[in-house]
């Protein structure tokens, strides 16, 4: 149970800030403009997301592909915060390695679900 609600809000938390970056919400535009993320990369970062999203989803069928998309998303979500300290934004790489942690143990516990 504590795997689904943990892969869940990490699932919701991917989708909306894939959306944020597909939509080109402006706050999500100049955050990442001044991390030195290109506009294609944006929209690249955000089909990542939600494609993990979806695939932490569907793991609850097919429990590896949960696993995957779980170790995928942990990885991406390290990556974020390493964009963070190239741009020298040491505040910004708390939710990044947050996400990263999370993610890894979801994928933990839905590998022994």
């Amino acid at each position: 149970m504590i795997a689904i609600i943990l892969s869940a809000l990490i699932a919701l938390v991917a989708t909306g800030s894939g959306i944020g970056k597909l939509t080109k919400n402006q706050k999500v535009v100049t955050q990442l403009s001044g991390l030195g993320v290109s506009p294609q990369l944006m929209q690249i970062a955000g089909i990542l997301e939600v494609l993990g999203a979806a695939g932490i989803v569907l793991g609850w069928i097919v429990k590896p592909l949960g696993v995957l998309a779980a170790v995928c998303l942990g990885a991406y979500f390290a990556c974020a915060a390493g964009a963070h300290v190239k741009a020298k934004d040491m505040l910004g790489i708390g939710p990044g390695v947050v996400l990263c942690v999370l993610s890894l143990v979801a994928a933990a516990l839905l590998a022994t679900r």
